[in-house]
């Protein structure tokens, strides 16, 4: 497929590499992680995953515990790696990367009147209009449609409505119904994930578990409290501006909305 001898065998001793540096089992096998943010990256641009990218063997530094050294990991959006179809993606060093979320941890361990108040409004009851006032208007609406059906059938049993004009009402009934549920069960599954906003005590043990942990550990801890690290396109960024970090006790941010200053996350 390549025509020049020398840069087929370019290509190829850069497969064998690459190979060479593949473990014999697989992660998913073992049940870990190669790295301590993987599964947790999104583009900024398109809010798809983003992979891992190794520097070639002969510029990476030397590894460290047996895994590559995190200046020498590269984060891409992959539907531009693969696609070539976001066109706004950016790329994060893992080093930079984690560096954001130790800083992240380590002002969230430190406390605070702000940090306390936050906690406090994570745990009140649900306003109006958060997800469990839209639950209970859908259960609601769900009761209304059996009250309507109920209305159709006696209406058709007393000869006021036609079966042509009943069967009509009842599909409209039934889409309507499918609707409601099909949203319950989205409502109901999102907020299953939501948790409340631990306090700074719970930060301090996952800072001080942070510099013995491996990478796979590190991963598990930073999941407690990260939903989601959003990656933005600029050199020139501060590390809170270029990573967007999106907690346990938020929502993941539409498209529009994920390369975006985040507050809500942040300790103020």
């Amino acid at each position: 497929m390549i025509s020049d001898r020398a840069e087929c065998e370019r290509v190829w001793d850069t497969y064998l590499d690459r190979r060479g540096d593949t473990p014999k089992t697989s992660v998913r096998e073992r049940g870990e992680v190669r790295y301590s943010t993987t599964g947790l990256n999104f583009c900024a641009a398109c809010g798809g995953s983003m992979h891992a990218l190794l520097r070639t063997k002969k510029t990476r530094k030397p590894s460290i515990d047996g895994h590559p050294d995190p200046f020498d990991v590269t984060w891409r959006c992959r539907q531009y790696a693969e696609l070539g179809s976001c066109r706004g993606s950016g790329y994060g060093n893992l080093e930079h990367i984690e560096a954001r979320v130790l800083g992240w941890l380590k002002e969230n361990a430190k406390g605070g009147q702000d940090m306390e108040a936050r906690v406090r409004r994570s745990q009140a009851v649900l306003k109006p209009n958060d997800s469990a006032a839209q639950l209970i208007s859908i259960e609601r609406e769900l009761d209304r449609l059996v009250r309507q059906e109920d209305r159709l059938t006696d209406s058709l049993v007393d000869g006021l409505i036609n079966e042509d004009a009943a069967r009509r009402k009842q599909e409209r009934i039934n889409a309507r119904r499918e609707a409601l549920e099909k949203e319950r069960a989205q409502l109901s599954k999102r907020r299953e994930r939501m948790v409340c906003q631990p306090r700074a005590v719970a930060f301090k043990s996952l800072v001080d578990e942070w510099e013995q942990a491996t990478p796979n550990a590190r991963n598990k801890l930073v999941r407690t409290v990260v939903r989601g690290i959003y990656v933005r396109k600029g050199r020139g960024l501060s590390l809170s501006e270029k990573c967007r970090i999106i907690t346990m006790w938020e929502e993941r941010p539409s498209v529009s909305t994920a390369g975006a200053p985040s507050t809500a996350g942040a300790v103020l």
